[in-house]
């Protein structure tokens, strides 16, 4: 985390009692940067919530999200 840097956030919930699929965002700002998984309460601990610097990429359009369960992605836009 820095604060030279701008971050977006997209949350994606669940209430559902089945899978559900999200779309991913298409941000221009992100100029080709990749989102990542910040956290994602349907996976087992210590994988439901990472470090900002160990988050796993997200390149898919569409991102399935279990039921009853949340998921953050981010992304760093660009330095001031």
């Amino acid at each position: 985390w820095s604060l030279e840097n701008r971050y977006v956030l997209h949350l994606m919930m669940n209430t559902y009692w089945e899978q559900l699929e999200f779309e991913v965002p298409r941000v221009p700002e992100l100029d080709g940067r990749d989102w990542k998984r910040w956290i994602d309460t349907s996976l087992k601990t210590p994988d439901d919530i990472s470090l900002w610097e160990e988050a796993a990429v997200v390149r898919e359009a569409v991102y399935p999200v279990k039921p009853r369960s949340l998921v953050i992605l981010f992304a760093r836009i660009t330095d001031y």
